[in-house]
């Protein structure tokens, strides 16, 4: 048997693989012992993280349930309603027929009431209940979620954490979303579903080929319904013809 071994150099950092940040995790109890590791924070970020009150202090301590997402990620579903990530629920109000891009980071009630939610201490997150149920759910189930595997990246990059962190803070402190660092990911889906890609991870409405593959009868209805994956076939069909 040959085993094959990376090269040193080109092996992926231990909080991006299996053994990092997350991974003594408990369903119903998310540990954060691994967050934020003071080998791969900037010496600016460990200032900040040191003072009382700190963003890093209270996410640390699960005083706040903190999201980096809503304050990097643009992203909106094929029908073109708006929502905090892939995962979150779509806001019921804004879509690209009636919201701009920058209206919908900057000035949305949805994205901000999360926002605050997510930077207050001891919050009741009413609407990180709502819309981020996903997320609520899986942690509350696996101890980890989309919201869990991001944060144990995002916050072992300094240079990617001490921007998000830069842009929470001052919402914080202000309540207004000001992007003015390059940390900002757009994920816009209102230019169709075409895909020649199958990804299992990926809802049927986002591809055509895995349109295809539904059609061919690879479905499961109690997996992939309307209320758990978003648009069904019919659905997808009838946009894909607009």
């Amino acid at each position: 048997m040959t085993v094959r071994v990376r090269p040193k150099d080109l092996r992926l950092p231990k909080y991006m693989t299996k053994g990092g940040p997350g991974d003594l995790s408990m369903p119903g109890n998310v540990n954060t012992t691994e967050w934020w590791r003071p080998e791969n924070m900037s010496e600016h970020g460990k200032k900040k993280a040191a003072q009382k009150g700190s963003i890093v202090e209270q996410a640390k301590s699960k005083e706040i349930f903190f999201c980096g997402i809503p304050f990097t990620q643009l992203y909106n579903e094929i029908d073109g309603r708006f929502q905090a990530c892939c995962f979150a629920t779509p806001d019921k109000i804004s879509t690209i027929k009636n919201t701009t891009l920058k209206d919908w980071m900057n000035r949305s009630a949805y994205m901000n009431i999360l926002r605050e939610e997510m930077t207050t201490p001891k919050s009741n997150l009413k609407f990180v209940k709502k819309f981020c149920k996903r997320c609520v759910t899986d942690e509350e189930k696996y101890g980890r979620s989309r919201r869990t595997n991001c944060l144990k990246i995002h916050t072992n990059d300094s240079p990617f954490w001490d921007d998000i962190e830069h842009i929470a803070d001052r919402f914080r402190k202000t309540g207004e979303y000001k992007l003015d660092r390059r940390v900002l990911e757009i994920q816009l889906k209102i230019y169709g579903s075409e895909c020649n890609l199958d990804c299992f991870m990926c809802l049927h409405a986002n591809s055509t080929t895995r349109m295809k593959v539904a059609e061919g009868g690879v479905w499961n209805q109690k997996v992939w319904t309307e209320e758990n994956a978003g648009l069904n076939i019919q659905e997808s069909n009838e946009l894909k013809s607009k």
